[in-house]
């Protein structure tokens, strides 16, 4: 039986009425639907196209990037990595000085 979010009473006078409420919509189930054409109902693919290179690029080669203007995009994969790269020299800094105060 689901948990209740919030369990409370109702009072009438002397008589009090307990009360539970729970959610309406179970999240972890959800229909899979798929894209058909409307004429024939045969099922639609989703292609990954470069309109530059003119071909489907497959998942290996895609990434993610944030449009900072028209047609300009930051790539974060690079983001990410120079992140971690700083992280890491960091981490090498407090060792370093955590090693000297011994």
């Amino acid at each position: 039986m689901p948990r209740a979010v919030w369990r409370g009473s109702i009072s009438f006078g002397m008589v009090a009425i307990p009360v539970r409420l729970h959610v309406a919509t179970d999240e972890g189930s959800s229909v899979p639907l798929h894209l058909l054409c409307k004429n024939d109902g045969s099922r639609l693919r989703n292609l990954r196209w470069c309109p530059t290179e003119n071909r489907e690029i497959p998942w290996d080669e895609v990434v993610r990037g944030y449009e900072i203007g028209r047609d300009e995009h930051v790539v974060l994969l690079a983001l990410c990595r120079q992140i971690q790269a700083n992280r890491a020299v960091e981490n090498l800094a407090a060792r370093a000085l955590v090693s000297q105060s011994r």
